[in-house]
């Protein structure tokens, strides 16, 4: 058991550096489409400082939320540890 939580506990680091280091931006969302986490790209392009817990349609343009929609739609229907990915440029 625990040679499986230090298993996943590495995956889990490795796969934050990563997402850390992306240089395409990267938010994750909860069920209410608030911000939980978001990397270093996700913050240069819509200035995410201090939005963590912030819904995302306070925090981006209207233009840019709308945007968005169609990936948002999809977020409420998603099993728990559920993910939704698309590609929008901005």
């Amino acid at each position: 058991l625990e040679s499986s939580r230090n298993e996943a506990n590495s995956r889990r680091i490795l796969i934050e550096t990563i997402v850390r280091n992306l240089t395409i931006g990267v938010v994750s969302l909860d069920r209410e489409n608030r911000i939980e986490t978001f990397n270093l790209a996700a913050n240069n392009i819509f200035s995410l400082d201090d939005s963590f817990g912030k819904p995302l349609a306070e925090i981006l343009s209207k233009q840019d939320y709308v945007k968005l929609q169609p990936v948002l739609y999809k977020i409420p229907s998603l099993s728990v540890g559920g993910t939704v990915e698309a590609e929008i440029s901005v």
